[in-house]
C-alpha cells in the first residue's frame, strides 16, 4: 500500500491543547506514531510544507474562528492530502460549506469522546487515498540513473538516496511524473506551492531547481532537467519508453 499505517504521518493543526491531547492519545493508542502539531490554522501552509502529512486534521480557530478558507490552499499544495475537519458548530449548512471546501470529513467538537473513534476515521481516510493513488499514478517511475519512488517519497541516483527538501521533492516529482514535457513557471508554483503564488514569485522555482541540481550533481546546461529559457523547466527523458 502506498501509506502504511506504522508510517503514515498525521498533521494536527489546532488552537487547542487539551483537544491536541486527547487526539494525540487516541492516535498513538491505535498505532501512529508520527503526529506533528500546530497551533494557528493562519499558517497551515507553513506547517504542511515542514511536515508534509498523509492526513492533515484542521480544527476551528479561537472562539469558533472558521477555518475551512484554508483547505482548498492545502489542496493545492497536496490535491491527494486527506482532510478531517473539527468544527464547534453542528449546523447543517456550515457542515455542507466546509465539505465543499473540501474536507473529507467533519468532526464536531466535543462529540467524538470515544476514544476509538477517531483513528478509525483515520485509518478510514487513509486506506481511501490508497486506493485513489494506486489507480491514479504509478508507484515508481525511472529515468536514466534516476529513480522516484512515490510511496517511500523516496529519490535514488544509481545506488545513492537524494536527500531533498518536501518543495524539492514536489518539484522533482511533477517533473518525472510529466518527463519529456515542459511545465511552465507558474504551472510548476501552482502545483507545488499553491494557486496564491503568482508570476511574480517565479524566483522561488529557480531557487529550488538550482538546489535539486546541485543535489542531483547536475550541470548547469542540465542532463535531468531542462531550462526552457523564459518559459520552465524539464525533465529529459533518458530511459525509452
Amino acid at each position: 500500500m502506498y501509506i502504511e499505517q506504522k508510517d503514515a504521518c498525521i498533521g494536527i493543526v489546532d488552537w487547542d491543547n487539551r483537544q491536541v491531547r486527547t487526539l494525540r492519545s487516541s492516535l498513538k493508542i491505535a498505532g501512529f506514531s508520527k503526529i506533528h502539531t500546530g497551533a494557528n490554522p493562519n499558517f497551515t501552509i507553513d506547517f504542511l510544507e515542514e511536515y508534509d502529512p498523509d492526513l492533515l486534521v484542521l480544527a476551528d480557530g479561537p472562539f469558533g474562528q472558521p477555518s475551512e478558507q484554508v483547505i482548498p490552499e492545502a489542496r493545492q499544495f497536496n490535491a491527494k492530502l486527506s482532510v478531517i475537519y473539527i468544527g464547534e458548530s453542528d449546523d447543517e449548512d456550515r457542515i455542507v460549506r466546509v465539505l465543499k471546501h473540501g474536507a473529507d470529513d467533519y468532526l464536531i467538537k466535543g462529540q467524538f469522546g470515544k476514544r476509538l473513534e477517531f483513528p478509525a476515521r483515520a485509518k478510514a481516510l487513509l486506506r481511501r487515498a490508497n486506493h485513489r493513488i494506486g489507480i491514479e499514478s504509478p508507484s515508481e517511475i525511472k529515468n536514466g540513473d534516476l529513480t522516484i519512488n512515490f510511496p517511500e517519497h523516496l529519490i535514488t541516483k544509481g545506488e545513492d538516496e537524494i536527500d531533498l527538501t518536501p518543495t524539492e521533492y514536489r518539484i522533482i516529482s511533477e517533473l518525472a511524473r510529466n518527463v519529456g514535457r515542459t511545465l511552465t513557471h507558474s504551472e510548476i508554483l501552482t502545483r507545488c506551492w499553491g494557486s496564491e503564488f503568482g508570476k511574480d514569485e517565479t524566483h522561488l522555482v529557480a531557487v529550488n531547481i538550482c538546489r535539486l541540481r546541485a543535489k542531483l550533481d547536475d550541470n548547469t546546461e542540465g542532463r535531468y532537467i531542462l531550462t526552457q529559457q523564459g518559459v520552465g523547466y524539464k525533465m529529459q527523458r533518458l530511459t525509452p519508453i
